[in-house]
């Protein structure tokens, strides 16, 4: 079976990935300076969601998704994947036992 999830980027709740992220970079040990400094970039590059579109200026949202095409997109996407997966393997579900394999790009999953 394949899966897709739908209209990823901009459905992303922020925080939650934003602080996963922040708590896998602790457990590969990285300096807490640099991890300071990466989730103070982090949060200034996803603040200001702006877009034009037919030459209408939209501001989306502060707290929930990330633009289509934004350079931050697939790195966002990832973790927040990274999250519902081992959320997912960790729930005991009776279903998780039956996965014989999971791939997964980005949003693109294959489950067999």
């Amino acid at each position: 079976m394949t899966i897709d999830a739908v209209a990823l980027f901009p459905s992303i709740p922020i925080e939650p990935t934003i602080q996963y992220g922040l708590k896998k970079l602790e457990e590969v040990n990285v300096h807490p300076s640099i991890i300071a400094e990466f989730d103070k970039l982090l949060r200034r590059c996803l603040k200001t969601n702006l877009c034009t579109f037919k030459g209408d200026l939209y501001k989306f949202p502060e707290d929930v998704g990330v633009p289509i095409g934004s350079p931050l997109g697939s790195l966002i996407g990832d973790l927040f994947m990274d999250k519902f997966e081992s959320e997912f393997f960790g729930s005991g579900h009776p279903l998780v036992g039956r996965i014989a394999h999971w791939s997964r790009y980005v949003d693109d999953i294959l489950c067999l």
